[in-house]
């Protein structure tokens, strides 16, 4: 499978509030424990808006939410 320079495959996006673990792990520099965070709280019905959501409660640096930014969809 063809990957881009941040480690998502060319032309799948990734839906944030429907994403299983694996398509979590397509991310590069995503960490098991923050994998975790995400499918516990989806499972518990939290829902993200948008980057700055998941930029905070991920702590992510600037640089690593705009590698992630264009291979995230928020619906």
């Amino acid at each position: 499978m063809d990957r881009n320079d941040h480690g998502a495959p060319l032309g799948q996006r990734i839906d944030v509030n429907r994403a299983t673990a694996e398509d979590w792990r397509r991310l590069d520099g995503i960490q098991d424990s923050q994998v975790d965070l995400l499918v516990r709280l989806q499972k518990g019905g939290v829902l993200l808006s948008g980057m700055e959501d998941l930029r905070r409660l991920l702590e992510l640096s600037q640089e690593q939410a705009d590698a992630w930014k264009p291979w995230l969809v928020f619906r």
